[in-house]
């Protein structure tokens, strides 16, 4: 990671007479995709004044992907799929890894992840949740879960609506039930408020963000507990990938060539290092492997991490 890379270097401050309203909550959660729904709810549930802010307008939110990896949940349970033993997986995930991963965050993973998944479907209709798809199950007769030296588990929850516009539930639909979900509980969503910047306090605690509604101006979100950035992944800027992928940009030939993702922008992760936060040291995982897919006569497309 470069010190000096442009995409670090934090913006002027924006000033106190631009700011046309501030809200207060004890948790700010920025962001409403996986992470930041999971963290409004959980929240609200816990008896937590609330606020959520989330860059999309509610009527075009639209939360990427269709699929949703998971182990040991009722819902695979219901489904046939047999239990995984925990310490094995972690074994397993840590070794593909070469132990780069944290494994404090992996062993919170294979122990919670189960439980989660069916606490973030409960939302929905039993007779949509019938319709989520266990992905490769059954499995084949002359599969024994082994390819190499590499274990492989069952346990990816698809939501093919996504796709096919069909008579299945997608996790656009799943996020949404959510937030209705938490707003009827007293949490409170703020859709088209754009995160600009961290706040900070005269002690350097973060207690806020300054959002950007085109249609109000500046709003303060100001939080007296916490504030929790879920902005998403940085797959979508190509200076930030160069930057933060090496192994990935070092594959490109030259100059006419880049690194292309489906991902956010990154302006979350941005405005957490320019509030002074440090990101994990590399490498940085990305989604499938660090290879390239040669695309046309002459392009090559990268494609990293969510």
């Amino acid at each position: 990671m470069s010190r000096n890379a442009a995409w670090k270097l934090p913006p002027d401050p924006i000033p106190a007479e631009a700011i046309s309203k501030t809200l207060e909550a004890q948790v700010v959660v920025i962001g409403l995709g996986y992470a930041g729904t999971g963290a409004f709810r959980a929240a609200v549930e816990a008896g937590a004044d609330t606020i959520a802010i989330e860059g999309q307008k509610e009527d075009k939110y639209v939360a990427w992907g269709q699929d949703y990896g998971h182990i040991n949940s009722a819902f695979l349970a219901s489904r046939g799929v047999p239990q995984v033993d925990t310490i094995e997986y972690f074994n397993e995930w840590m070794a593909r890894t070469n132990n780069n991963a944290d494994p404090r965050l992996v062993m919170k993973f294979v122990q919670n992840a189960g439980r989660t998944f069916d606490w973030f479907i409960n939302v929905l209709p039993q007779d949509e949740i019938d319709r989520i798809r266990v992905l490769y199950w059954p499995s084949g007769k002359k599969f024994d879960g082994v390819i190499g030296a590499n274990r492989f588990y069952v346990g990816t929850a698809q939501f093919p609506g996504w796709r096919d516009k069909g008579n299945h539930p997608t996790l656009t639909m799943t996020c949404r039930a959510n937030h209705k979900h938490t707003i009827e509980q007293g949490g409170r969503a703020f859709f088209g408020a754009k995160a600009q910047q961290l706040t900070k306090d005269d002690t350097g605690r973060v207690n806020g963000v300054i959002a950007l509604d085109p249609e109000v101006g500046y709003t303060w979100y100001r939080a007296t507990k916490a504030v929790i950035l879920a902005a998403g992944d940085f797959g979508g800027n190509a200076e930030m990938c160069r930057d933060l992928l090496p192994y990935l940009d070092n594959l490109l030939t030259d100059d006419s060539q880049q690194i292309k993702s489906g991902g956010r922008d990154g302006s979350g992760i941005r405005m957490g290092v320019w509030a002074g936060g440090r990101m994990e040291a590399g490498p940085i995982g990305t989604m499938g492997g660090n290879y390239n897919n040669i695309s046309g006569e002459s392009g090559m497309d990268i494609f990293d991490t969510f």
